[in-house]
């Protein structure tokens, strides 16, 4: 125990002799040109949501859509068709990389001139919904002599229906304030929802359109079904092997860029992409 005492204390006044002063430090700095900004390094968790408020209302983010929709001398409609996100939970990192590439998309024809119409929407149809309202109820499935009804603690498909309404209902209004937040330029006010009567309707009119010119008909096809998840299944569900083990295959080829690189091994599970890798 002396010895590791002394040999700890030995350590500590070594390094304590080596350790530069501050006046030594302070020269150090002054021969280091960095950029000085005067932005906050790090934001606290309790302003961010503060913080994207300001920059989004200093920058007069909430009113460009409707300024530029507004100024009819500009060049023709640019119209941009939004992929709905799914009305079942709050954003994440897909939601922000969908909507920040399109809203580059949207303010970049703003700037050349266009007039854009963007029109935000939501899924709100699907199983994704039902199965979030049964991780909250106890499912109970009864067989009826027509066909197999699913009720929840007793509730009618009616009922269901309704619960899936307000969990979509809660999902779209955090979804939104959120794509808000982040500056995103759209018709925030008249949002499509997929679940709207006008919207269903509308489907139902191009559905029998369809049928009336053919291109929808029945006939027989096998479907692959899981009884657990009431859902049809894709080929690849079932056909995916978990045991396969991919082969590589080595070749060579003449690299006329980036010629320091050369000698090394590239990747790829897509060789039609390799070349231009």
């Amino acid at each position: 125990l002396k010895n590791f005492i002394f040999r700890f204390c030995s350590s500590e006044s070594s390094s304590a002799k080596t350790k530069p002063s501050t006046s030594a430090k302070d020269e150090i700095k002054k021969t280091i040109f960095l950029p000085q900004t005067s932005f906050v390094n790090h934001v606290k968790f309790s302003e961010r949501g503060l913080l994207d408020q300001q920059v989004s209302t200093s920058g007069g983010l909430p009113t460009l859509y409707e300024w530029q929709r507004e100024q009819t001398n500009r060049k023709e409609v640019f119209e941009l068709l939004d992929g709905p996100p799914y009305a079942n939970g709050v954003v994440h990192t897909g939601h922000a990389i969908n909507k920040i590439l399109k809203d580059f998309i949207v303010k970049s024809r703003i700037a050349l001139g266009y007039r854009v119409r963007f029109r935000p929407g939501w899924d709100c149809h699907g199983l994704p919904i039902e199965l979030k309202i049964s991780k909250s109820v106890q499912f109970r499935t009864i067989k009826t002599p027509f066909s197999l009804e699913i009720f929840v603690q007793g509730k009618s498909p009616l009922e269901i229906r309704a619960l899936a309404r307000q969990v979509a209902n809660e999902a779209i209004a955090k979804q939104l304030n959120s794509f808000k937040r982040w500056g995103v330029t759209a018709a925030w006010s008249e949002p499509y929802l997929t679940m709207d009567s006008m919207y269903v309707s509308e489907q139902l009119r191009l559905f029998a359109k369809m049928v009336e010119k053919g291109i929808i008909y029945r006939a027989f096809k096998p479907v692959y079904w899981s009884p657990s998840s009431r859902t049809a299944l894709a080929e690849s569900e079932l056909e995916y092997n978990d045991k396969h083990t991919s082969t590589a295959v080595y070749f060579r080829f003449k690299a006329s860029y980036f010629r320091r690189f050369c000698g090394g091994d590239v990747w790829s599970n897509d060789p039609l992409l390799l070349f231009s890798r």
